[in-house]
């Protein structure tokens, strides 16, 4: 079965993008196996970078390691890097030393044998370096610091911070300090530059990736200047999409200045005829009048592009892997045969 296998963020800088193999076990381990036959140093990159991990997803579905070694049906899979330090979200992260062991699994005992010592393997490997990882953090007093020593007669709110600590439940009226569950900061791209923000990174009514901007999901259809749709996760620096300008609405072909994996919470546009597009909530699209983002988009809206369609339904989705892209000049790119806008950032100097 011929399978189209697509390397996400580093991963495909350095090996190639988009790969097209014939997969006897269409399954992410034999596309591993695959891989590191044909492309020389991939299993020794898996291995030296398998922290924070690998998100693998099947056509738009997510494979976690107890489906490594099953087949998946879909024609399109995907390796994407995690970020790292990034929340794994809704969608799992498989260990990249994981993804060696089940191609290794199948190369020697064949589909049948691999997937019960594939199953076992994981949870062994995965729950051994857990512990070595992970050492129960110790629980320290309330006097950790100099200037924070409580009175047990007579004192003030005590804050806690480290972690370890147990969360109290409280009866009756009584004077506390507060406990920290969970803290976090971001950094995100306004029009008038970067800047931080502390919490958990979600703005707007759905939450959009860390650093901002309007980003489809790695499989969306992007139109390049020879007339080709790529997958978003595919589009390289340095291609030329063919788009319209932000503005004016003529057609031309663009240079693509950035492409960025990052991570939100999808949204799904469906069409009445049938197309679909996720992205981001805040993702804008071109309606007959005015831009407008997909989490304010009505039924029956008209989208313009390269092939118009009107609005059936847009509906909130899972938290996921998405790209940030970025196009000189136009400021605009064709996603799913409709007009978006991409990630407003000033324009860099373009050398054709």
């Amino acid at each position: 079965m011929l399978t189209t296998i697509v390397l996400g963020g580093p991963l495909g800088k350095r090996f190639g993008r988009v790969w097209k193999l014939d997969l006897s076990v269409p399954s992410p381990a034999e596309a591993v196996r695959a891989l590191s036959a044909v492309c020389d140093g991939f299993r020794r990159y898996l291995a030296e970078n398998s922290e924070p991990g690998y998100h693998v997803f099947a056509g738009k579905r997510d494979v976690g390691e107890d489906d490594l070694g099953m087949p998946t049906g879909a024609r399109v899979l995907t390796l994407m890097p995690a970020l790292a330090g990034a929340k794994s979200g809704w969608f799992q992260v498989v260990a990249g030393a994981v993804l060696i062991a089940a191609g290794a699994v199948l190369t020697v005992y064949g589909y049948g044998a691999g997937v019960p010592l594939i199953t076992a393997g994981i949870s062994l490997v995965v729950g051994g370096v857990s512990q070595l990882l992970f050492a129960p953090p110790a629980s320290t007093g309330p006097d950790e610091d100099d200037a924070n020593k409580p009175s047990y007669v007579f004192g003030g709110p005590v804050n806690t911070l480290a972690q370890g600590h147990p969360v109290p439940i409280c009866y009756g009226e009584m004077e506390v300090g507060s406990c920290v569950v969970s803290a976090g900061i971001v950094t995100e791209w306004s029009d008038g530059g970067f800047g931080g923000s502390g919490g958990s990174g979600q703005t707007g009514p759905g939450g959009t990736p860390a650093g901002g901007g309007t980003c489809p999901a790695p499989w969306v259809p992007i139109l390049l200047a020879d007339g080709r749709e790529v997958p978003a996760g595919a589009v390289q620096v340095g291609m030329r999409v063919r788009t319209q300008d932000e503005e004016t609405l003529e057609w031309g072909d663009f240079p693509v200045t950035a492409a960025e994996l990052a991570e939100g919470v999808r949204w799904l546009l469906e069409l009445e005829d049938g197309r679909r597009l996720e992205a981001t909530g805040n993702h804008r699209v071109r309606t007959e009048d005015a831009w407008v983002e997909l989490w304010h988009l009505a039924a029956g809206a008209r989208l313009v592009g390269a092939r118009p369609g009107v609005v059936r339904q847009v509906t909130r989705g899972e938290h996921g892997p998405v790209v940030r892209l970025t196009v000189a000049g136009a400021h605009t790119y064709v996603s799913s045969g409709v007009l978006s806008h991409n990630v407003k950032k000033a324009d860099p100097t373009v050398v054709d």
